[in-house]
C-alpha cells in the first residue's frame, strides 16, 4: 500500500510544506493581498536556499512547497515534472496577472531578483491593464547619496536607513541589487570615504562598512560584521527590516492609545 500522505505543516520560518489541493486554499488565504511563491520539489524539508530567500521577502510574500505527487497542483500551475525543482509566483487575488515561472539559475541572487521584479510588477500593474509588463523589466534601484555632515538626506525618511561606507563613487552591484530586493522596505544609502563627519559620528574605521539606523532618531542600531557576500548581506538586511521596520513595530503591540 502507498505510504500515508504527509500532512501540511508550517515551519518556524513560515514556509507551508506538503501542500495539496485542499490545503492550498488556506495557503492562498494567508496574506491574500500579497504574492504567493511555490516551490515544486521532491524534498520534504525546505532547502536552505529557499529559507534564505523567504527571509528576504518575509512579510511581503507567503512561501510554500508542493511535492511532485500532487498532479492536480502541477496541472493548476502549469508545472512540468522535469527538470526540477520549479519555482512559481502567483500574483495576489486582486491582480489579473498570470502565474510567473522562474527560469533562471537556482541561486540566491537570481531568485531574489526574479521575486523582486515580480513583486514590482504586481504592485505597479492594476487589473485594468490587459497586457502586463514582463517581470524582466526591473524597477530602478533607489540609493540615497549622503553628502551632508548631518545626514540631512535621510531626515524625511520613514523607512530604516542602512548606510554603506565606501571609497566608490558609484553604487557597487551588490548594493544596487539589495536596493531592489528591499525596495519599499529599507532605505539604502551610501557615504563616501571623504565624508569625515558622518564616518566619525558612527565610528567607522575601515570601508566597506555597513550600519543600520533607527528610522525615528537616525541613531546607530546595528552593524554588519561578517564576510561580505550577497547571502550574508541579504540576510543581515532581513534582520534589520524585521527589527527596525514596520514588521518590528507591530500594530497594537503596545496596546491602544
Amino acid at each position: 500500500s502507498a505510504a500515508p500522505k504527509k500532512a501540511m505543516e508550517k515551519t518556524q520560518d513560515g514556509i507551508w510544506c506538503n501542500l495539496d489541493s485542499k490545503s492550498l486554499r488556506g495557503f492562498l488565504a494567508e496574506g491574500a493581498l500579497a504574492p504567493h511563491v511555490l516551490l515544486f520539489t521532491e524534498q520534504e524539508k525546505p532547502p536552505l536556499l529557499y529559507v534564505q530567500v523567504s527571509k528576504v521577502f518575509a512579510g511581503r510574500m507567503t512561501f510554500g512547497m508542493v511535492g511532485y505527487g500532487e498532479a492536480a497542483l502541477l496541472d493548476q500551475f502549469n508545472v512540468e515534472k522535469k527538470p526540477i525543482p520549479k519555482l512559481v509566483l502567483k500574483p495576489p487575488v486582486t491582480s489579473s496577472l498570470p502565474v510567473m515561472h522562474f527560469a533562471g539559475q537556482i541561486e540566491f541572487t537570481e531568485i531574489c531578483s526574479f521575486l523582486a521584479s515580480s513583486l514590482h510588477t504586481c504592485n505597479t500593474t492594476r487589473s485594468s491593464r490587459p497586457n502586463p509588463p514582463t517581470a524582466s523589466a526591473p524597477p530602478e534601484a533607489k540609493i540615497v547619496m549622503v553628502q551632508s555632515a548631518n545626514l540631512q538626506e535621510l531626515h524625511q525618511q520613514t523607512l530604516p536607513s542602512v548606510l554603506l561606507f565606501t571609497e566608490k563613487r558609484q553604487a557597487p552591484l551588490i548594493w544596487q541589487k539589495m536596493a531592489l530586493f528591499y525596495a519599499d522596505t529599507l532605505c539604502l544609502a551610501m557615504v563616501h570615504d571623504d565624508n569625515h563627519a558622518v564616518r566619525a559620528r558612527f565610528g567607522v574605521q575601515a570601508t566597506p562598512s555597513f550600519v543600520a539606523l533607527r528610522p525615528d532618531t537616525l541613531a546607530l542600531s546595528m552593524t554588519f560584521s561578517e564576510q561580505v557576500s550577497y547571502v550574508a548581506i541579504g540576510l543581515w538586511l532581513a534582520q534589520v527590516a524585521s527589527e527596525l521596520g514596520s514588521a518590528g513595530t507591530k500594530k497594537g503591540a503596545g496596546g491602544r492609545g
